[in-house]
């Protein structure tokens, strides 16, 4: 089953990268390309994974598929890489799909929480006798896999904002991640990690449409980023960005001086934003039901 699954990515794969390089604009052509692309990722993730946060029984036990898991994968996350290029290149590019995204942020979520850094205690000798288990179980593997995820989902969150399920989807894969306790400290230590939580401080208490000017854009400048990602991070629903700021805040759950230092800065901003508003409301140079008002509140 592997190596059919590879065979097939290694046709829909380079296909649909053919219509990103523009190689290919018919717009049958295109549609195809994605859908094939995006049925090779669903497949991927029913072969690697299951609804339980670990790897299935049959695929641990299959001595030497430790290659060829890796392949699937990292076929995968080069798919993804292009995406998010193109993405950063052309929101609204022709061989961009928020379904595939979709598709690629549920593989990496359930590939994440079962294959990085495993948790040994749920396995028997037979699983951990073979290669699977440790294709990710090196912390330094297991680091540049997060950081590419992190990395993914900041593309989508500053690209495509309104995108309901890719937003959704950004949210669920950063959570599982979190709530791994062999994956928090990665994540911690994650350079994309702390530019999400940059991304999250130079917003904290802007609107929408961020017409107040409160970007705090000194938060986001020794990371990288630009006023371009704060403007599409600013973009998100709030309801988004609390679902954001719940999956940072269990990562950074942790009682390391890293982690501590991380979750004070993500609270700090939030505590100084909502007492900032109740302050102006108690001193009535705010109408709490005005709509800015409102919009304030929800953001706290």
């Amino acid at each position: 089953a592997a190596e059919a699954l590879l065979h097939a990515q290694r046709a829909a794969f380079p296909r649909l990268a053919a219509c990103e390089d523009g190689a290919v604009r018919e717009g049958g052509e295109v549609a195809a390309a994605l859908e094939a692309a995006r049925t090779c990722v669903d497949l991927t993730g029913r072969l690697l994974t299951d609804e339980e946060a670990a790897v299935p029984p049959a695929v641990a036990r299959c001595a030497g598929a430790g290659g060829a898991v890796r392949a699937l994968a990292e076929g995968v996350m080069a798919a993804a890489e292009r995406q998010a290029g193109r993405l950063a290149a052309n929101a609204a590019g022709p061989a961009l799909s928020p379904l595939l995204a979709a598709s690629l942020l549920d593989f990496l979520a359930g590939w994440g929480a079962a294959y990085l850094c495993p948790d040994a205690s749920l396995y028997g000798p037979q699983e951990m006798g073979g290669d699977v288990l440790h294709a990710w179980a090196d912390p330094e593997r297991a680091a540049s896999a997060v950081e590419f995820c992190v990395t993914l989902c900041v593309h989508y969150l500053c690209h495509w904002p309104l995108e309901h399920t890719v937003r959704e989807k950004c949210a669920h894969t950063l959570a599982v991640l979190a709530r791994r306790s062999a994956v928090r400290p990665l994540l911690v230590a994650s350079p994309a990690f702390h530019r999400l939580a940059a991304l999250h401080v130079a917003t904290n208490g802007a609107t929408y449409r961020a017409e107040d000017g409160a970007l705090d854009m000194d938060a986001v400048r020794d990371g990288g980023l630009t006023e371009a990602h704060v403007r599409g991070y600013v973009r998100l629903p709030y309801d988004g960005r609390g679902r954001v700021l719940a999956a940072l805040c269990v990562a950074a759950s942790g009682d390391d001086a890293a982690s501590a230092a991380l979750i004070g800065r993500l609270i700090g901003t939030l505590q100084a934003s909502f007492h900032g508003f109740v302050a102006a409301v108690v001193a009535r140079t705010v109408d709490p039901r005005e709509h800015r008002a409102v919009q304030h509140a929800s953001l706290c």
